[in-house]
């Protein structure tokens, strides 16, 4: 099916019961300037998007969300970052879509969507990393006291993963509180040819938070594993420094690490500047050294 008609004929379906239902229509509009090695770049990372979202009484729910930025337009489908159905009740919530990756951001970095991110430089990104979205995916998640869990499952034959996946996609993640630290941990079988995992937490002390998170990764070219250590500090008057290590960066070869502040000028408006060594997320391999600063409004 032509992929156009196949994306309208999704639209359509699920904006159906948009009448019936609370419709929230929100977005995001980003900029940065950045330096990467010397060539001075004005773009957004993937900030700006546009999305529905919608509920009813009865626990029907979904959502429509687009990549805003210029380049996802030159593919049909493309544009599309996320779309889903399902049913939220007291058993949980059952959705069925194109949904963010069990290990989406999970370990909760404040700069996803920036030229500071962690995922690609400190934490693997890509269809199974912290940055997927993945087609054909058939979610459960729920809550038990403080810990949050998702189970997703992809029953379709799909070609390879380049297109949206393989029959036997397998995600799974759980994010807890204990002994006062959060504490997390992914998993992706990538199609039943390889594993990825990740685990992590963070903690509290005062105005300090302390972060660690540890990958693997048993793909094409063999085991992996990295590791990274951070902390946030807050300034008052909602500024937050920001400073990590890993031991890999995007290259997998050499040491990456980054230099951030971030602010809140309000609920809708951030801004955040800082410095990163290979720690972009530009196509190239290469070891990269990027400064810039950004700008974020919600609407």
């Amino acid at each position: 099916m032509n992929k156009k008609v196949l994306a309208a004929a999704i639209a359509a379906a699920m904006v159906a019961p948009v009448a019936q239902a609370d419709l929230k229509i929100s977005g995001r509009v980003a900029m940065e300037l950045v330096s990467e090695d010397g060539a001075i770049l004005a773009k957004d990372y993937g900030n700006q998007r546009l999305q529905m979202d919608w509920a009813d009484e009865s626990g029907f729910m979904g959502r429509i969300a687009l990549d805003m930025r210029q380049s996802k337009f030159t593919a049909p489908g493309s544009e599309f970052r996320d779309y889903y159905t399902g049913y939220k009740g007291g058993f949980g919530t059952l959705m069925a879509g194109r949904l963010a990756g069990a290990g989406k951001n999970i370990e909760g970095d404040m700069y996803v969507g920036t030229f500071l991110e962690l995922r690609n430089a400190f934490v693997k990104g890509g269809s199974y990393g912290s940055s997927s979205f993945i087609n054909n995916m058939i979610e459960y998640n729920n809550k038990f006291g403080d810990a949050v869990f998702k189970l997703q499952y992809d029953p379709t034959e799909n070609g390879s993963t380049a297109v949206g996946g393989k029959k036997g996609d397998l995600g799974a993640s759980i994010k807890a509180k204990l002994a006062g630290a959060n504490v997390w941990a992914a998993y992706n079988n990538q199609g039943d040819t390889d594993t990825y995992w990740k685990l992590g937490g963070d903690m509290k002390f005062g105005e300090i938070k302390v972060r660690a998170v540890y990958e693997n990764d048993d793909g094409a070219t063999g085991d992996e594993a990295s590791w990274a250590l951070g902390a946030d500090m807050g300034f008052g008057n909602d500024w937050t420094g920001t400073v990590d290590y890993s031991d890999k960066g995007k290259n997998r070869a050499e040491a990456a690490y980054r230099v951030g502040v971030y602010k809140k000028f309000s609920k809708k408006a951030h801004m955040w500047v800082g410095y990163t060594q290979n720690g972009t997320s530009s196509s190239t391999t290469a070891d990269i050294a990027a400064y810039g600063v950004g700008f974020r409004v919600d609407i």
